[in-house]
């Protein structure tokens, strides 16, 4: 057999055809990662599983991420990402912070009944919850800061009280998600956040009916 021929000069390894040819396997295997996953769950799913759905060659997998571990890290960061820009960047620019907390929050639990999928990814990712919450803390961070330095939140340790608001978070997703909750949840449980955050009863109640500030293609019920 013929030996084959030498790599065009635009094929080599540099190249930005190459590299951008690269990127969209990448894509691809991170697309079908975070289908199969929200699908079946990370346990069940296989690198086979991934690369067959994604149209990419098992070997080729390599190229791009070590190990399974890997995989699931890389599509809970897209994940992680596609969540914070609804439930923390919607809510980031309103001048109350604790209609902010509110805002994020509710906006996050409405991910069960507006983006299922999404929804069913995070609460997939049981082996990283810890992460994750580690993460999203790092978005809401800020958000609290400002409500403690104006004095409109109450919180005397912030590192617990965020760790007790992404816990709480995504225990209420994952309930609502399995339709143990209906969608008024998020007014109810941003309620119980806000009162946690130090907000009298009264004023959590009126914060969390607020109207939620609308995001394109997305219903703005919940």
């Amino acid at each position: 057999m013929a030996a084959p021929p030498p790599p065009a000069p635009d094929a080599a390894p540099s190249s930005p055809r190459v590299e951008r040819r690269r990127e969209r396997a990448r894509q691809r295997l991170v697309a079908a990662a975070r289908e199969l996953i929200a699908e079946r769950g990370v346990e069940a799913t296989t690198l086979r599983d991934v690369t067959a759905r994604a149209d990419v060659g098992f070997a080729s997998l390599y190229h791009h991420f070590s190990d399974k571990d890997a995989l699931v890290a890389a599509v809970f960061a897209e994940a992680l990402e596609a969540v914070a820009a609804v439930a923390i960047g919607v809510a980031k620019d309103l001048d109350d912070a604790a209609e902010a907390v509110a805002v994020a929050h509710r906006w996050f639990i409405r991910l069960a009944h507006a983006d299922p999928p999404l929804a069913r990814l995070v609460v997939q990712l049981d082996g990283v919850d810890a992460l994750f919450a580690r993460q999203l803390a790092h978005h809401a961070r800020p958000v609290f800061e400002r409500g403690i330095a104006e004095g409109r939140l109450a919180i005397d340790d912030l590192d617990t009280m965020l760790a007790f608001t992404m816990g709480g978070t995504l225990g209420v997703l994952r309930s609502a998600l399995a339709g143990e909750l209906d969608e008024d949840v998020g007014r109810r449980s941003a309620t119980v956040l806000l009162r946690a955050a130090g907000v009298p009863q009264a004023e959590a109640r009126a914060i969390a009916a607020r109207p939620l500030p609308g995001i394109a293609g997305i219903p703005a019920a919940g």
